[in-house]
């Protein structure tokens, strides 16, 4: 990263979780460390993030925007805690001005900005880091190093299950659950890109190969294979907020989410939080539906009583997106249902039921 003096950060995104870089630099700084240097923040609602006095305190330089900074300053190391769509185009920005980038997950919200990262960051040889520091958590680095020593046998079988609570709070805010933003920049933030996606990277990585001698603890294991279902329970959402997944990485029985578990699961939720009234509004399915999931799913609703409407769709941007962050390839272009289709069985359901269908 340069020279071998001090690291030079700029900050850009001081609210939100960039709220923990403030808080972690200036902890390092109060103990005496030497080892960087903070040349700049770059955010235009600085003055209302949590750490504020304390910047303006230290006196460091406050931007609107990455071009501003540049303009004046250089970093080794662009720290960028943004809204979702910002980070392609401040990814880009700071790679081509010389700086290497850790960038909050998720990386971006479409494939396009993806393959754009990539290019740029082989173009400009910096790197691009994506914050997925649970698997950088010692727990983790030292259950990857049982396994590659093979003090746990060959790697068969990995499986993660999250269910986390969100109430409607977490959601009032202009991004969180939503296809895009007003100024119609795709955001594309679900559970899976977003919520839960350090499980999934915690699953890939520690079922990873090792890499030569002295580079570290190697690469993650990408599936060959993604299985995937998507459900939207929560009426006003956007986004789905159930997924099941399942991914084959080579050498692995299988790695994933369980599907039969995960469809109990979600029969459950729905049921216990009265959105139950009608089994199921959508399913944006890209794979051929897991027989396991589908069956434990519709036994756990009938005997709850209630009615399954299911209906396939085209596979859309959202989902597109979390395949290529699991690292497949294209889901097929076949499916059950074209647009129109989907639009009138969900429709015939709404009315069935009374309800305002929201077709997307």
């Amino acid at each position: 990263m340069g020279n071998m003096g001090k690291v030079k950060l700029v900050l850009v995104g001081i609210g939100g979780y960039g709220a923990n870089y403030v808080q972690y630099l200036r902890e390092r700084l109060e103990a005496g460390a030497d080892d960087f240097s903070i040349e700049g923040i770059v955010d235009p609602f600085a003055a209302k993030a949590y750490g504020w006095e304390w910047v303006q305190k230290q006196g460091y330089p406050v931007y609107r925007d990455l071009e501003s900074f540049y303009a004046e300053k250089s970093a080794d190391l662009a720290l960028i805690s943004t809204p979702i769509p910002l980070h392609r185009p401040q990814s880009v920005c700071a790679m081509e001005h010389g700086s290497n980038v850790l960038v909050e997950k998720p990386l971006c919200p479409t494939v396009q900005d993806a393959v754009t990262l990539q290019e740029t960051s082989e173009r400009t040889g910096k790197f691009l880091a994506v914050g997925f520091q649970w698997s950088f958590s010692k727990p983790i680095l030292d259950l990857k190093r049982d396994i590659l020593a093979g003090k746990l046998g060959k790697p068969v079988s990995m499986k993660a299950f999250v269910s986390w609570k969100r109430y409607q709070g977490y959601y009032q805010n202009t991004w969180k659950g939503k296809f895009r933003d007003g100024q119609g920049n795709w955001i594309l933030d679900c559970v899976i890109t977003n919520a839960t996606a350090h499980y999934l990277h915690n699953l890939f990585f520690v079922g990873g190969a090792a890499l030569p001698e002295g580079a570290g603890l190697g690469v993650s294991a990408m599936p060959e294979r993604v299985l995937a279902e998507a459900y939207r329970v929560k009426p006003d959402m956007e986004t789905p907020d159930v997924f099941a997944l399942r991914g084959e990485p080579e050498g692995f029985r299988h790695a994933g989410v369980d599907m039969a578990q995960a469809a109990r699961a979600l029969a459950g939720r729905m049921v216990s939080d009265g959105a139950a009234r009608v089994g199921l509004m959508t399913n944006m399915t890209l794979y051929p539906a897991e027989a396991a999931f589908e069956d434990a799913f519709l036994a756990a609703m009938r005997q709850e009583n209630v009615p399954v409407a299911r209906v396939q769709s085209i596979a859309s941007q959202y989902m597109r997106q979390a395949f290529t962050l699991l690292g497949s390839a294209q889901p097929p272009d076949a499916v059950a249902a074209t647009c129109e289709e989907m639009a009138r069985a969900v429709r015939s359901v709404a009315n069935y039921l009374g309800l305002a269908p929201r077709i997307y």
